[in-house]
């Protein structure tokens, strides 16, 4: 094959890799604006079935929350929960995500195990408002430190090659690029 061969199939298939990452980015954004949509539709439902005092059907879990929260404990969990928005818990949104996961079955289960945990360990969580708290991480024990170091940690996506070409792509320019700008055009490069 020549240079020019090369160089051409070179081109060809960044242009394909480039159509792949946008067809990616968009089937993100996407799924980003289905979940928004779904967690409303599922909002409004909920809210239909108190105000007319009918049962909620049993909804599956989210497989995603399930997979967050695997092997934690419920203390764990408030703490994760309380980390991802800021050292916050909000008592309501906590009781909805568990339930979400499928940790408990309806609200007052969730009422009966989270409260006595949170007063239990009023050193970890200080009350805020009615509902509220703040996650104190001085109190944190060494395996909840370790979650949070976790969780708060960059992701990393060195065994992903799809991970690091859009992540490359976003924030530099191939490094192959620059060793073969001499055999591109202008209008190439």
């Amino acid at each position: 094959m020549s240079d020019i061969n090369i160089h051409q199939l070179i081109i060809d298939l960044r242009k394909k890799r480039d159509a792949i990452l946008e067809r990616m980015q968009a089937n993100e954004l996407d799924l980003a604006e289905i979940e928004k949509q779904l967690s409303a539709a599922e909002q409004t439902e909920e809210l239909y079935y108190r105000q007319y005092n009918i049962p909620v059907p049993n909804r599956a879990p989210d497989a995603r929350l399930q997979q967050k929260f695997a092997g934690l404990s419920i203390r764990e969990m408030l703490i994760l929960i309380a980390s991802e928005a800021e050292d916050t818990l909000d008592v309501s949104d906590a009781k909805r995500l568990l339930i979400k996961a499928g940790v408990f079955k309806d609200e007052r289960n969730a009422a009966t195990s989270t409260s006595p945990i949170i007063s239990r360990h009023a050193d970890i969580f200080k009350r805020t408002a009615k509902g509220n708290y703040h996650l104190d991480r001085s109190f944190l024990n060494q395996k909840e430190s370790k979650l949070l170091e976790q969780v708060n940690k960059p992701k990393d996506y060195s065994g992903d090659w799809r991970q690091q070409a859009l992540i490359e792509r976003r924030t530099q320019a191939s490094p192959f690029v620059e060793d073969c700008r001499p055999w591109l055009s202008e209008d190439e490069a």
